[in-house]
């Protein structure tokens, strides 16, 4: 009904519907979520999306991201940065969330806030993704002796990086240089 007639209350019943069948089902909880969201009803759509992540029992980090992404394809930056400080409040553990929030940070010009975002993960994360993206929000913040321990550590993980080796020696020759 949402996607083929676009009858959006018909579409809503049918997912309360479901939800009187069976109240802990994920589906009907995030339908209803992204059913608020296109009506403009951010404060309904994220209660509905939180709620739907609470049950799914899994990994938030992959819906978390889409969802903050669907926001930033409808210009709606702060939406998302609102709704990922949420997540992030919820799912403190998650480095993909704090990555997320990070590379909004990041692209809004906050390189401070984009390293402060990965600032518990740093230290011990073995996640190449997070490593590399810290590199980057260092660079932005010209720190060259963190950029550098962190193409290092990059490498020491996976050896097999040719860009990333061609950054280290980079900031390498241009540390000697200064």
């Amino acid at each position: 009904e949402r996607e083929t007639t676009k009858d959006l209350p018909a579409a809503k019943a049918a997912f309360e519907e479901s939800l009187k069948l069976r109240p802990d089902y994920y589906s009907p909880m995030f339908n209803l979520a992204v059913l608020y969201r296109e009506k403009g009803d951010t404060r309904a759509a994220e209660q509905w999306f939180f709620r739907s992540l609470a049950v799914l029992k899994g990994d938030p980090s992959v819906a978390v991201a889409g969802w903050a992404r669907e926001y930033v394809k409808a210009g709606r930056a702060a939406a998302a940065r609102a709704m990922l400080d949420r997540a992030f409040a919820v799912y403190p553990d998650s480095e993909p969330i704090a990555r997320e929030k990070a590379r909004l940070l990041y692209r809004s010009k906050d390189c401070r806030g984009a390293v402060a975002a990965m600032a518990r993960f740093e230290a011990g994360t073995r996640d190449l993704e997070s490593i590399n993206d810290l590199v980057l929000f260092q660079t932005c913040l010209e720190n060259r002796e963190a950029v550098e321990k962190l193409l290092e550590r990059s490498l020491a993980l996976k050896p097999d990086q040719p860009e990333v080796a061609r950054l280290l020696e980079v900031d390498r020759k241009s540390t000697r240089l200064n």
